[in-house]
């Protein structure tokens, strides 16, 4: 948006939101400017679509058809009404950034002239999910056959849909490669370009001596909201093996702190079974929880401490990664993902590690 607005002043944007219709816009804007350093000028249009974000909701059968049925229904209503209150400016580009890809059977559809884009953050589909499907123990064999062929017909369809698109940008290589070999039997390799999500960073001297010279004290910092997929859990054990590997630190209190955000009642559950492990191992003195913080003090908090840690496997980038180390943290994080193919090298840029053990010899050099 920032590089459309400064090539072309009269250009006209619209973006389709679930966010309600009273949503301020020239908010939104600063946020980027705060978070991403990016500068959008002049206002865009944004279209409320809250009264259809029921199309959205989780289905507990054959989800992931039904769900991205559910988008594409979105996506009509969506056009429809661009339709209706503009007859006479048609879309000439259509771009998706929620990675809702069967959305361009519609946009194909009703925009039969119009260029698609596509960002994506991580496959509706994966290998991965494959590959983990089969390993599972304990389940009968023909129910794994029947969920693996639902999975190679979704997959099939989900690289038609990907083919629509005129230009395909992707956040990381562990995401590039997952796209091209899901979306390559349709789609050139040429149409498919690593886009890295931005990050706002010190760009001047001063800025930077201001950052190296603030105060850090010993805390190890965790941000991410409280999914399974970030297993805080291995953060937590680190920190036991960290202090039965080499007691010293004990001694020296440093602290783990665990920021993130509960959505809903099952994030709720993880964060209390989370407190409860902390107190099973004797922690409570050295590992605290900090839920929703406002950004200001979310910022602080980085900015405060020494060290940052992460434990997502297979995280398709990890955006939180960048601003700690942004923010002039060390970092450790999981050696699988976007962190090891685009981030990190080893012992140069920071630490990679997957089992606790290995998180806890990084914490400690």
């Amino acid at each position: 948006i920032q590089s459309l607005q400064r090539s072309d002043k009269e250009v006209q944007i619209v973006i389709f939101t679930i966010d309600p219709p009273n949503t301020d816009e020239s908010k939104l804007r600063k946020d980027a400017e705060r978070r991403f350093d990016v500068t959008i000028q002049h206002p865009v249009q944004l279209v409320s679509l809250e009264d259809c974000k029921g199309l959205l909701r989780p289905r507990p059968f054959l989800s992931l058809v039904m769900e991205s049925w559910g988008t594409m229904q979105l996506a009509h209503r969506a056009l429809r009404r661009y339709h209706r209150n503009h007859p006479d400016q048609p879309i000439d580009v259509y771009w998706d950034t929620t990675g809702c890809a069967f959305t361009f059977f519609v946009a194909r559809w009703m925009c039969p002239s119009a260029y698609i884009l596509a960002y994506v953050h991580y496959p509706t589909i994966s290998t991965d999910m494959m590959a983990w499907e089969w390993s599972k123990e304990g389940r009968p064999i023909h129910k794994t056959v029947f969920k693996l062929i639902y999975y190679w017909f979704f997959a099939a369809m989900y690289g038609l849909a990907g083919s629509m698109a005129d230009l395909v940008m992707v956040n990381s290589t562990w995401t590039y490669n997952h796209i091209k070999g899901l979306w390559g039997l349709f789609l050139s390799r040429r149409r498919i370009r690593i886009l890295y999500p931005p990050c706002s960073v010190p760009n001047d001297a001063a800025a930077i001596e201001k950052l190296m010279s603030e105060e850090r004290k010993r805390v190890i910092v965790s941000v991410g909201q409280f999914r399974p997929e970030k297993d805080h859990g291995l953060q937590i054990d680190a920190m036991a093996r960290l202090f039965e590997k080499y007691p010293q630190h004990k001694e020296e209190k440093v602290k783990l702190l665990l920021i993130g955000s509960c959505r809903n009642e099952p994030d709720q559950q993880r964060l209390d079974a989370l407190r409860n492990k902390v107190e099973k191992l004797h922690l409570s003195d050295f590992i605290t929880f900090s839920i929703n913080p406002p950004n200001e003090e979310l910022q602080a908090s980085i900015r405060s401490s020494l060290i940052g840690i992460h434990t997502m496997r297979q995280e398709h980038f990890g955006i939180a990664i960048v601003e700690m180390m942004a923010a002039g943290l060390i970092v450790v994080a999981h050696g699988s993902g976007g962190p090891k193919t685009d981030i990190i090298q080893h012992r140069l840029s920071g630490y990679l590690a997957t089992s606790d053990d290995e998180y806890a010899e990084a914490l400690h050099q």
